[in-house]
């Protein structure tokens, strides 16, 4: 058997209908491949034809245990795209027949299971349909897979990377098997075949990891590697760099033909890492240029336990979130720095997938217990304080009793203050990274809107006796560095003097 035969015959599981197909990717790509979903079908043994809502089958007469031959039908066909599955119905009233098409994400890459079940003279051919679906969706699977073809001008491509290319990908996920084959398949799966230079970052701090591909079409062109201070190219760097020191890795891809493609290209931003704890930031990106307020939101992970503090942006970011986590179980904790609409679309998301419990100011309680329509799930921070164990640190929260409660997290670890709303900056069009004066004057701008003095005076002196090296806003950049520090809270307690 060939070796893309036998690849085959692992994803089909021995030819049972019971087994998954086991594929190396997340979710979202497997229905990305099962996009065109007419032309798996077409694939399949006893289909006919596939058309515009309707598909010609050949359907086995049977009496008893006894075949008769078969007859066509022309059945209507109706396909409902789900989160987590496909359901195709063919066929109408009794003569019908349902399958389902099940993607089960399962932390390191996805279960896809092919299930149905039919009535009248349709019964007889949900057996044929199940494994043939099963069949063609293997087959799919499979030819997307990239291969290897290794240019020594390619190889050079990669130990030189990109430096004005747009990305168009990022991920994080556990690699099954090959870290590199397995990133060059996501990315294919994802975005369809191209032209792309695809850089692989390993987890650990302490070991330094880094591995970049280019892709043209379906084929691994070049390949370099670098791993604790050794260099590798080509062939070497396909087998040396196989694993990571880690198996959760971050992935990015920039098209070398400058098309853009509308992929997840809203990539964590790593805030702090230092082995087993970090912060990163999701935020839309794009375009600084507008102005106006900037959504930001952070998670915070410690050993295999994760924070979400300010649930901001849009459903989708969910994604983002279970890419870096890799289990949405290991999500613990959700802050959420008030009630106002922005949190709520990510935040029922978030409640739906993971058993976090949600963290909220008092007056909030309510809102969110009735938004999410799961009251034990939201529990109240007291105007007191609290802390939160995350793995094997721990989170200070911090009210405000800034526009009727707020919540902000001082994270002694990174030693980073998550200011929620109750702190941040509006800033001006073109400006993202500002200088000393023109933070100064958007966070003015913000709080003049905002701001209830007598809240912020006493938040200030509560925070500044904390150990700060960064501050990290709902709103705007994060500011870095102790003087930066300092020159922003100062300037938040000037700001509510002046208006007291």
């Amino acid at each position: 058997m060939s070796s893309r035969g036998e690849a085959l015959a692992r994803l089909l599981g021995g030819g049972s209908q019971v087994e998954p197909l086991v594929i190396p990717l997340d979710a979202e790509s497997v229905h990305s491949l099962l996009r065109d979903f007419n032309r798996i079908l077409s694939r399949v043994e006893g289909v006919e034809e596939v058309g515009d809502g309707y598909v010609v089958l050949r359907v086995p007469r049977r009496l008893g245990l006894f075949k008769l031959g078969a007859r066509v039908m022309r059945l209507d066909m109706r396909l409902y795209r789900l989160e987590n599955a496909l359901v195709l119905l063919l066929g109408r009233g009794i003569d019908s027949l349902v399958l389902v098409i099940s993607v089960v994400n399962v932390g390191e890459g996805v279960h896809v299971i092919v299930s149905g079940g039919g009535g009248g003279k349709l019964s007889p051919a949900t057996g044929m349909l199940v494994k043939g679906i099963r069949d063609a969706i293997a087959e799919v699977v499979e030819g997307a897979r990239p291969e290897a073809g290794i240019t020594g001008s390619d190889n050079e491509l990669a130990a030189e990377g990109v430096h004005d290319a747009p990305l168009v990908f990022y991920d994080s996920f556990t690699p099954v098997r090959d870290v590199l084959t397995e990133a060059a398949y996501r990315v294919v799966a994802a975005l369809g075949p191209g032209e792309y230079v695809v850089e692989i970052h390993g987890m650990l701090r302490e070991y330094h990891y880094l591995a970049r591909l280019v892709i043209r079409g379906r084929r691994i062109t070049g390949v370099y590697a670098e791993m604790d201070g050794r260099r590798a190219k080509g062939e070497e760097a396909l087998r040396v760099a196989q694993r990571p020191p880690s198996h959760r890795v971050r992935v990015l891809a920039w098209a070398l033909d400058g098309a853009p493609r509308g992929a997840r290209v809203n990539a964590p931003q790593p805030v702090y890492e230092d082995g087993g704890h970090a912060v990163y930031r999701l935020w839309p990106g794009g375009r600084p240029e507008y102005g106006g307020l900037a959504l930001n939101t952070y998670i915070v992970g410690s050993g295999y336990e994760y924070a979400v503090i300010d649930p901001t942006g849009p459903p989708d970011w969910g994604q983002m979130i279970r890419g870096l986590v890799g289990d949405m179980e290991q999500i613990r904790i959700v802050v959420v720095g008030d009630a106002s609409a922005v949190t709520q679309p990510l935040l029922s998301r978030l409640a739906s997938e993971s058993p976090a419990e949600v963290l909220a100011p008092p007056y909030s309680w309510a809102q969110l217990a009735a938004l999410l329509e799961q009251p034990d799930r939201v529990a109240t921070v007291p105007l007191s304080g609290s802390r939160a164990r995350l793995g094997r640190s721990e989170l200070r929260i911090i009210p405000a009793g800034s526009c009727g409660g707020m919540l902000t997290v001082y994270d002694p670890v990174s030693k980073t203050l998550f200011t929620g709303p109750v702190l941040g900056f509006l800033t001006p069009p073109g400006v993202w990274y500002a200088d000393r004066r023109l933070l100064r004057d958007a966070l003015r701008a913000y709080l003049s809107s905002t701001l209830r003095h007598t809240a912020i005076a006493r938040w200030v002196e509560e925070v500044r006796s904390l150990d700060i090296e960064r501050i990290a806003p709902r709103y705007g950049p994060v500011v870095e560095g102790r003087d930066q520090v300092k020159t922003v809270l100062e300037e938040a307690a000037q700001l509510a003097r002046e208006v007291s």
